[in-house]
């Protein structure tokens, strides 16, 4: 059975890839953006669905997510800030970090 084509195709520009690469290359990057950007180079590259969960042992609509969030997000808020998680809803943390 022939597999349908993504519907979320990432094609990256020249800075936007070194953007990426910087974050995922960088020690002080936390982890979850890290494996964000990595996911968004894999796609770039050619990289599947089913490779690219396999490869960071999370679920296959996780993946699907992220590339839908950022086709949507990455042309108005840029590469790096269209990983970043969205504001929360609800009352303000009331304890300090």
């Amino acid at each position: 059975m022939a597999r349908k084509p993504y519907k979320y195709i990432i094609k990256l520009t020249e800075t936007e890839r070194q953007e990426l690469q910087a974050l995922v290359s960088s020690g002080k990057t936390e982890r979850r953006l890290a494996d964000r950007a990595r996911m968004i180079l894999w796609a770039d590259a050619g990289v599947t669905i089913a490779e690219t969960q396999r490869r960071l042992g999370c679920s296959e609509q996780i993946v699907l997510n992220w590339r839908r969030d950022f086709v949507a997000r990455r042309e108005a808020e840029g590469p790096v800030e269209a990983l970043k998680d969205r504001p929360r809803s609800g009352r303000p943390v009331t304890f300090s970090p």
